[in-house]
């Protein structure tokens, strides 16, 4: 006779905590580790009920679209009023607040381009592959371009 499942002792019981712990970032192994079930038996719940896929998927989902949406404001920039609290008489006293700016971050532009848009923002443009960019020198065409730039600036001078 089969051993019994610990699903239903085990797990069945804390779908909402084990999509809390997936949200705050736990691993497929950290949240096996936590339900006391091996990783095997993880993934094998994982296959044969759903609400507990569904439950991990929800969290993952989550945290997801919050790293998202994060990414998505530092590749834009944003504002933010920073504020400065001094103590007086005993008490946090707010003396001062700034209206500051990011900037948009150059690295979570391209991350978020090529990730979005890979049919225009790849590293190798297919054209660049086979060296039909339009340069006739086999460079890809940003390093073309960059270079057409540089010799302008020095002329200039």
């Amino acid at each position: 006779m089969a051993r019994p499942s610990k699903y239903q002792t085990h797990v069945a019981p804390r779908l909402e905590e084990i999509k809390d712990w997936v949200r705050n970032g736990a691993t497929d192994k950290e949240v096996a580790e936590r339900l006391g079930i091996s990783e095997t038996s993880f993934y094998d719940y994982k296959n044969e009920f759903s609400e507990f896929s569904e439950s991990i998927k929800k969290g993952k989902d989550y945290v997801d679209a919050e790293v998202e949406n994060a990414l998505l404001k530092r590749a834009l920039g944003y504002n933010f009023n920073e504020t400065t609290q001094e103590l007086k008489d005993g008490k946090l006293v707010v003396t001062k607040v700034v209206r500051k700016h990011i900037v948009g971050d150059v690295g979570a532009q391209a991350f978020w381009l090529k990730n979005r848009r890979p049919d225009k923002w790849r590293d190798k443009p297919a054209d660049s592959q086979s060296g039909d960019n339009g340069n006739d020198s086999g460079q890809p065409i940003f390093e073309f371009v960059f270079k057409d730039m540089t010799m302008k600036d020095e002329n200039e001078n």
